[in-house]
């Protein structure tokens, strides 16, 4: 039945078999079962869909569909590196994790922010992209260089592939401030007087 099928999201090809030989020399189909939950809104979590597979003078074959519905998704360590004071010309690199809790592998990529975009050129994240497994983790090391002496601010969208809500309203945002500072040099006392070199008496 296509129509309860495409109820429960799911598509087959061939949607029908004529004339499939039996014993003594019997064949068989592959049949290729596409599931497409988002067509159809389905809630995330386990699924099961039962139908039936009809044969012409014969009872029915009852099909199980079973689906675990996820989306892939991040958790970082921090939502939040603070670099300090670091000063003009220097280079400042602190850690993060990044750590795949789903059951699906994660496609993920730091993105250039929408917000505060000036300070963006000022910070390197290495590595910027990658695909991470169930389960698995990674570190990432952010870099900062500044060349004026003055406030940054960036909010970096760690984008993840078929999650519409990654980088977007604070979920899997990375905020990044730094303060840089130029190097100088007070003596003290600010003056000092120097006396003139002593002859010797000559004889």
């Amino acid at each position: 039945d296509k129509i309860a099928l495409a109820n429960g999201g799911i598509k087959m090809e061939p949607d029908k078999v004529v004339r499939l030989p039996g014993l003594p020399e019997s064949e068989s189909v592959d049949f290729n079962v596409t599931f497409a939950p988002k067509a159809t809104k389905l809630p995330f979590g386990e699924y099961h869909y039962r139908t039936k597979l009809d044969m012409k003078a014969g009872p029915p074959v009852v099909l199980l569909f079973r689906a675990n519905i996820t989306v892939p998704d991040l958790a970082l360590s921090a939502d939040t590196l603070d670099f300090g004071n670091v000063q003009v010309g220097m280079t400042r690199a602190m850690s993060l994790v990044l750590h795949n809790p789903k059951e699906v592998q994660a496609e993920w990529k730091a993105a250039r922010p929408l917000e505060s975009a000036k300070d963006w050129g000022f910070f390197t994240c290495e590595p910027a992209e990658g695909t991470l497994a169930s389960g698995k983790s990674v570190t990432v090391q952010l870099t900062f260089t500044p060349t004026a002496e003055r406030l940054f601010t960036v909010k970096i969208p760690v984008k993840i592939k078929d999650n519409p809500n990654s980088g977007v309203k604070g979920a899997t945002t990375l905020a990044s401030r730094a303060s840089a500072r130029r190097s100088s040099c007070v003596s003290s006392p600010p003056r000092s007087r120097c006396r003139p070199p002593c002859r010797t008496p000559t004889s």
